[in-house]
């Protein structure tokens, strides 16, 4: 039998073991109706003070019962007794019988068929969209459109380069094409890292005979990064809104971040360490101008 202290109710193990038997069917419900809650604030704005009124009663008679640690070596003491936990329980069974009333009234229900069809016409739209997207990306016409926008990204690296070293005093105005490079890479890992299934397209691409220009490896990240973003659609992120300028900011970053720790070893642009100009493991330190500069 639990004992109070000061600290709160000391339950026995069988008692912590009761809780085990319907804790966790708790939770459920209570995340259920949370996620039900933020649907009706998003679909159903003016229902949502009702549907929060309704939900009242469950969500206050399980927040006791899930601050309860059933763990076998949890905390010790519970913040109510077993008797109230099981008053609670009750009060919870009531209060889930009001929500689904709730839930059951015409216009609630109602409401919310209309709301779901609208999601589901939504969704049926943007799944059209995405696939005649994913489409124009294989075709000519954007290929066309990738070349040309990877020259303006190699024209980028040339400022960017310019722009760190004025900024670090790093090399002379030879060591340039150097600094060119490292940013192009820079760019073309953020296209794939912590992507298996970009990293093993970019490695066949890369691996294939003759080795493809630097340029034209640019081109295969836009392609990449592009498709990412569409096969996203519509749960894009802010800020992937725009992949290639995200991309770009990064890898001045990483340039400057690059240049930083060969200063601080004491290396010359020109005894770079060709791991710098590595992608999925083919060098590209030899590569003095990329194609279409």
């Amino acid at each position: 039998m639990a004992t109070r202290g000061k600290n709160g109710w000391a339950w026995t193990s069988e008692e912590r073991e009761w809780v085990k038997t319907w804790q966790r069917d708790v939770y459920r419900q209570q995340r259920e109706i949370s996620e039900q809650l933020s649907r009706f604030e998003d679909m159903l704005p003016n229902m949502a003070a009702q549907a929060s009124l309704a939900a009242r009663p469950f969500m206050v008679a399980c927040r006791p019962l899930l601050a309860i640690d059933a763990r076998r070596g949890g905390r010790k003491h519970q913040p109510v007794s077993p008797e109230e936990a099981k008053e609670k329980l009750e009060d919870a069974g009531k209060g889930l019988v009001e929500w689904e009333a709730f839930l059951d009234r015409p216009e609630v229900s109602e409401a919310i068929e209309e709301a779901n069809a609208d999601i589901r016409t939504t969704r049926l739209k943007a799944r059209e969209a995405k696939r005649q997207a994913l489409e124009r990306i294989e075709q000519s016409e954007f290929t066309a459109a990738v070349e040309a926008k990877a020259l303006d990204v190699v024209n980028l690296a040339n400022y960017y380069a310019q722009s760190a070293q004025f900024a670090t005093g790093y090399g002379t105005a030879r060591d340039l094409p150097t600094l060119e490079r490292l940013f192009l890479i820079q760019f073309i890992r953020l296209s794939f890292e912590g992507d298996s299934t970009k990293t093993a397209d970019m490695k066949r691409f890369v691996s294939s005979e003759p080795k493809p220009p630097l340029a034209d490896v640019v081109a295969h990240a836009l392609y990449l990064l592009t498709k990412g973003a569409v096969q996203r659609w519509p749960n894009v992120d802010d800020a992937d809104m725009n992949p290639i300028g995200k991309n770009i900011s990064l890898a001045q970053q990483r340039l400057h971040e690059s240049i930083a720790r060969l200063m601080e070893q004491g290396v010359a642009p020109e005894f770079t360490s060709r791991r710098e100009f590595s992608i999925c493991r083919k060098d590209y330190s030899t590569e003095t101008k990329p194609k279409g500069s």
